[in-house]
């Protein structure tokens, strides 16, 4: 009962904060007609948010149609009648919805009930499904047209990668990692230069966070600007150019800035909330005061405090997104990671998400050593075939680096059966480009100094 509740209530706050922003949209038509962007790619605007829900773009591919997100059932119905009518009738093939949120994905089941497949990432599907369905089948109760059609979850889905090509166009779908949500993806057509952004780019007063994770939205972004896009069509408000990324991107740093520098001095939330400001904010949105929802948002991440995004509320008792239930725990060992080195902020955070985990500390190899028997994780820094001997428990080991290192080269961790070990995957091209091009320079440097050696028989 309890997780249904929960669910519920979240599925009110996402709909609620559509509605929220919807208000800044009064006066102009609820929707607008579709916008040609280039030659078979079209774009409809829907200002009425609480009704229609996100925008609609399409894209006609020889033989069918490609939709970027599916709007709420009412927004679907007005966006097939104009994709019908644009496209001389063509069969619309794939629905990609571009995060699981409802005013982006509650119409699936008008474009399912079209033939149509839904793709989306994983992770929006797994999301879909916890937090949209019920919600979806109360509001069909009383809303004739959600009545009219299933709550529809992705059916296609995929990790990194989705390629649609027909010969004729291509469009690249694209996973960067965690920004508006855990499943936000982009589409880029690389030869209109045109890129699809979702909610993790918007153009006016549009930004909800309670799912985000501010500094790796910042990162996806920057992935998202290496595509080189021209044009940029965001799920609310007006087509822009390849600078709405960077405006989006700089709204971030500066709110992160601005509320860290606050932290630093000791104000507490409810002060951060009342003094701080982003006048590039303003100046991009046109309205006067930040979202306090999204000012909390930042706070709680920069201070690492318990953060219940179903209210909002930084000291109501309440989980977060990644932690696990208790029920979920019972009978479940209590294990240890080993670190090096952690924050009592650190703690706290991984204390929330993972329970059942302690985390011991060790200042040097001495202390870890020490620990070595209890250990059922660690670090990669401790380890060596002396510790590897002692950690009879040890079952993962975490390595801080995508890169080739010595430690992989450890027999005992190398031929290990029982032992995993990960790293840092999450690492894009960008920042890997970057180490490469630190270590050649490196060595390039170090060639002389090597030269000698070898001269010398060492």
């Amino acid at each position: 009962m309890k997780t249904t509740l929960i669910r519920l209530s979240v599925l009110s706050l996402l709909i609620g904060g559509v509605y929220a922003m919807a208000g800044s949209q009064a006066g102009k038509n609820p929707t607008e007609q579709p916008l040609k962007i280039a030659d078979g790619v079209w774009f409809e605007r829907h200002n009425d948010i609480g009704k229609f829900g996100s925008n609609i773009s399409w894209i006609e591919f020889r033989d069918y149609v490609v939709v970027i997100d599916t709007s709420f059932p009412l927004g679907a119905e007005e966006a097939i009648r104009n994709i019908k009518a644009t496209t001389n009738g063509k069969p619309i093939r794939y629905a990609i919805v571009t995060h699981y949120h409802g005013d982006h994905t509650l119409g699936a089941g008008a474009f399912a009930k079209e033939g149509t497949t839904i793709v989306a990432h994983e992770n929006a599907r797994k999301e879909f499904l916890a937090r949209n369905v019920e919600g979806y089948l109360k509001t069909a109760e009383r809303d004739p047209v959600y009545a009219r059609y299933k709550p529809t979850a992705p059916q296609l889905t995929f990790t990194d990668k989705f390629i649609i090509d027909d010969g004729s166009r291509r469009a690249e779908v694209y996973y960067f990692g965690q920004a508006h949500t855990t499943g936000c993806i982009f589409i880029f057509l690389p030869k209109e230069r045109i890129v699809f952004t979702g909610d993790a780019c918007v153009n006016g007063p549009f930004n909800y966070m309670g799912d985000s994770d501010t500094a790796s939205w910042i990162d996806v972004l920057s992935q998202v600007q290496t595509l080189d896009p021209d044009t940029v069509v965001p799920a609310h408000g007006a087509v822009a150019k390849r600078e709405l990324l960077q405006t989006q991107k700089q709204y971030f740093l500066e709110l992160r800035a601005r509320v860290a520098a606050m932290v630093q001095e000791g104000k507490t939330l409810d002060q951060v909330k009342a003094d701080v400001d982003v006048p590039m904010w303003r100046e991009w949105t046109g309205e006067k005061k930040l979202s306090l929802e999204n000012v909390s948002h930042v706070y709680r991440e920069l201070t690492r405090g318990p953060l219940n995004w179903a209210t909002g509320d930084l000291n109501q008792p309440g989980r977060s997104v990644a932690a696990i239930p208790p029920d979920e725990l019972k009978g479940l060992p209590k294990l240890k990671f080993l670190a090096g080195s952690l924050t009592p902020e650190d703690q706290a955070a991984m204390a929330q998400v993972a329970p059942n985990v302690e985390i011991v500390v060790a200042k040097g190899r001495d202390e870890a050593m020490a620990l070595a028997p209890e250990v059922h994780g660690c670090a990669g820094s401790f380890v060596n075939p002396e510790f590897l001997k002692a950690a009879k428990n040890l079952r993962w080991v975490q390595q801080f680096s995508a890169g080739v290192e010595g430690i992989t080269f450890i027999p005992e961790l190398r031929d290990n059966d029982r032992i995993v070990l990960t790293n840092m995957r999450t690492m894009f091209a960008p920042p890997i480009a970057d180490h490469v091009l630190g270590m050649l320079i490196s060595l390039t440097r170090s060639l002389p100094h090597y030269e000698d050696l070898m001269k010398d028989g060492k």
